[in-house]
């Protein structure tokens, strides 16, 4: 009889324990790919918590427009940055570009001030393209090719062409001479308004 009660208190002990053990927090499993020491545990909710401190708008001040009435701005519009002009204090942003690719740089043509250049490439693939933008039309057109990284320079003293580099895209570029043979770095001249190119200088190498 003795064994059995102490057997039975045992069995209520451990069992009353068991109902009271909390069961583990739900926490964030991190990806397959991450090796994590030292991190403490993640809950769940914590991006709900933090997502309104990465919800920030910044606006960039990128040109100002020749006849000095508005400003090129860079500001997110939806989840994307793109080109907007500020025509005065507290007046809403006019977005210029609303594609489906972000665009973060850009320049007002000297000479015009409806004309702007901006950069702009596809899916995160570094084949930055140059464009003109009418302003009055809200036209795109491109000024170079999309297979080379391309970037504005400055324009010329009449303010209607600029000078352009561009570099033929080499994801092993800088990792052995065999693998950059062929590489150049192009120097043009770009008349905005016609399109026109003027090859300026080539040089050997990727940058």
């Amino acid at each position: 009889m003795l064994r059995l009660s102490i057997a039975a208190l045992s069995a209520a002990v451990l069992a009353g324990c068991a109902a009271t053990t909390p069961a583990p927090a739900p926490v964030v499993a991190p990806p397959a790919a991450l090796t994590l020491n030292g991190v403490p545990p993640v809950p769940p909710d914590l991006p709900r918590r933090i997502g309104p401190y990465t919800e920030f708008k910044g606006a960039g001040l990128l040109d100002w427009s020749p006849d000095g009435r508005s400003l090129l701005v860079v500001f997110r519009r939806g989840t994307r940055p793109q080109l907007h002009l500020a025509t005065g204090p507290g007046q809403v942003l006019r977005p210029i570009t609303q594609a489906d690719e972000p665009t973060f740089s850009g320049a007002f043509v000297p000479s015009d001030p409806n004309l702007v250049v901006f950069e702009r490439d596809v899916g995160g693939s570094e084949a930055t393209r140059l464009y003109r933008l009418d302003l009055a039309g809200g036209t795109e057109t491109p000024l170079t090719e999309g297979a080379r990284r391309c970037d504005i320079g400055p324009f010329d003293t009449a303010g209607a062409a600029m000078l352009v580099f561009c570099s033929r895209i080499d994801r092993a570029a800088g990792a052995n001479v065999e693998q950059t043979e062929g590489v150049t770095s192009d120097f043009s001249l770009i008349d905005v308004r016609t399109g026109k190119v003027r090859e300026s200088a080539r040089l050997p190498g990727p940058g």
